[in-house]
């Protein structure tokens, strides 16, 4: 079965994943010495409400994901992207901008809204991505909406800071689903011819921001 493979790069452009360095002093001297060390010891004291004071974001995230479509038109989705919040504070997760890296050529995979997929082949797909928050739309067209959409026809553009997908506690992980759904012309239409397997790059970029809910 010839699958058509698409590659998803999270970039974590903005702040997604920075993390505290970790220090070690390597000691190399006679043995007949009595070399010292120091360790610094950083503490916290949280407040009434439970708050520590402003640190770092400490988030891995994985950067990169893929889906396949069959030849029966069948969306195959990946695994869960697993976010890992190994900081003091909780955050939010953001789908802040979708970028299509051949936007206006019919030589690639092209991201559309749901409702015009059935008079579509399937190089045609929607896509979306969803943590336990509000599900994000992409689409491929550029616009004022960074290619992040609040509903599944792409008509309506997320607000500036795009998409809250999810919330992630500290010290906790949260699993984001990338799902979708290919053109419903099919192999057995004379429509949905597709002769030559095809794959496509997109570049989908998250932003983590400390989240209002601490």
């Amino acid at each position: 079965m010839k699958k058509k493979l698409l590659s998803l790069v999270l970039a974590g452009a903005m702040v997604a994943s920075t993390s505290v360095s970790a220090f070690a002093d390597t000691i190399t001297d006679v043995d007949s010495t009595e070399p010292t060390t120091e360790i610094t010891i950083t503490g916290k004291v949280a407040n009434d409400s439970g708050d520590l004071p402003a640190g770092r974001f400490n988030v891995t995230i994985p950067t990169t994901a893929s889906f396949t479509v069959s030849e029966d038109g069948v969306f195959i989705a990946p695994e869960a992207i697993v976010v890992q919040n190994d900081g003091d504070q909780k955050i939010d997760v953001y789908a802040y901008k979708f970028t299509d890296s051949t936007p206006n050529t019919d030589n690639g995979i092209t991201v559309i809204g749901k409702s015009g997929l059935s008079e579509k082949n399937r190089t045609n797909v929607s896509l979306n991505i969803v943590g336990n928050g509000t599900t994000a739309y992409l689409g491929s067209t550029p616009g004022t909406s960074n290619g992040i959409y609040s509903d599944a026809n792409l008509s309506s553009p997320a607000l500036k800071d795009g998409t809250k997908i999810a919330t992630v506690a500290k010290r906790g992980t949260q699993k984001l689903t990338l799902d979708g759904e290919a053109g419903g012309k099919t192999k057995n239409d004379q429509d949905g011819h597709v002769a030559n397997a095809v794959n496509d790059t997109f570049t989908l970029t998250l932003k983590i921001k400390k989240s209002t809910e601490q």
